[in-house]
């Protein structure tokens, strides 16, 4: 599979060429998290995706947050009402998966996880974030392993990106050009080192979602 894309394409794009036709499997959906599979038609879950949403929900968003509750998959949902989208990835690591979510992909002790910023934005309109987004890879999808794609796509959270000068606009342009900062660079380094205690933060808060409970032998998914 090729990098997955910040602009221009979207993720489930790339994983349908390679499984065929997908949809969300929702276990959760409120106005604080998002957790759902996505599978292909077989039920066989390629992606688990966990979406801290925004609070409060800005209000352009709600319409689609409607949608994406009943399955719509994110992205499509927001192409559909008319906004772009791009994702600013703000961590890729490698996790060590419970039982439940081995079970649930088949195996493999570990697997490549992103988090990123869903952006969307209308034209003429200002950008916003619906959510931070954490994709968790099946093995069999991408290798628990960090290449350097992954790592060069590596930013801050906007938070801590606009406590540096840069504007929401700003960063989704930034996106747009496949995340480069180069000209800024400094200020732009400046910024992730100062979010370290947010990411790590935001591991903590997903290894507190993997380690709940769950019953054994809850996924069993269609041969």
């Amino acid at each position: 599979m090729e990098p997955f894309p910040l602009a221009d394409r979207l993720y489930v794009d790339l994983l349908e060429e390679r499984c065929g036709p997908v949809h969300a499997e929702i276990r959760r959906h409120d106005r604080r998290l998002r957790e759902a599979f996505i599978s292909d038609l077989k039920r066989i879950p390629r992606t688990y995706a966990l979406s801290f949403m925004a609070d409060p929900m800005p209000a352009e968003a709600r319409t689609v947050d409607r949608d994406i509750r009943r399955g719509e998959l994110l992205g499509r949902a927001f192409l559909r009402h008319g906004m772009e989208v791009r994702k600013n990835v703000i961590d890729v690591t490698v996790l060590e998966l419970p039982r439940w979510l081995r079970e649930a992909f088949r195996g493999g002790r570990h697997a490549l996880a992103r988090s990123a910023e869903f952006y969307a934005k209308k034209a003429g309109a200002p950008p916003l974030i619906y959510a931070t987004v954490t994709e968790i890879y099946s093995p069999d999808i991408k290798p628990p392993l960090l290449a350097e794609v992954d790592i060069s796509q590596m930013s801050a959270p906007t938070a801590e990106l606009e406590r540096a000068g840069f504007t929401k606009e700003q960063v989704w342009d930034r996106l747009g050009q496949q995340n480069d900062w180069s000209h800024v660079r400094e200020r732009h380094d400046l910024a992730r080192v100062a979010s370290l205690p947010y990411l790590f933060a935001h591991r903590r808060k997903i290894a507190r979602q993997l380690g709940r409970p769950h019953r054994r032998g809850e996924f069993r998914w269609k041969k």
